[in-house]
């Protein structure tokens, strides 16, 4: 991947973006919470969150619609796997947000690259509930 492009990747992650560890509550007949790594980015200018499907992949979702004197808002979003990936490179861009790029490239590795068939452990669960906590912490 070019240089620049992860150099402005870093930037807008640092000015405009996220990274989150998000907790989503179990499926019908499960016991356990799914948890992933997420960069995400909204932005009202539709041309930047293009670029960033372009150049990135993830995917694109209108955030909220115009009502009164605001705009529509668009949302990137990226998985887990290529949101590890990337903050790998471009950790070394970021001012603001690295603490959150170690803490969520350390929850993948340590958490996500153990995916199970089937039930996930209690220690594994507990062990992403602790990321969760930590990363949650760092968005107050």
């Amino acid at each position: 991947m070019e240089r620049e492009k992860i150099a402005y990747l870093a930037g807008i992650i640092d000015g405009e973006g996220t990274i989150a560890i998000t907790k989503q509550k179990p499926r019908t007949g499960r016991r356990n919470h799914l948890y992933s790594l997420r960069m995400i980015v909204g932005n009202t200018d539709k041309k930047l969150v293009d670029w960033l499907v372009e150049n990135f992949g993830g995917s694109c979702h209108i955030l909220r619609e115009p009502e009164g004197n605001w705009r529509r808002a668009y949302q990137w979003v990226l998985g887990s796997r290529e949101t590890y990936r990337l903050l790998k490179e471009m950790k070394e861009y970021l001012v603001i947000k690295r603490e959150q790029a170690e803490i969520g490239m350390e929850f993948y590795r340590d958490t996500l690259k153990r995916a199970t068939k089937g039930r996930v452990p209690l220690w594994l669960n507990c062990k992403r509930e602790e990321y969760f906590q930590k990363m949650k912490s760092l968005h107050l």
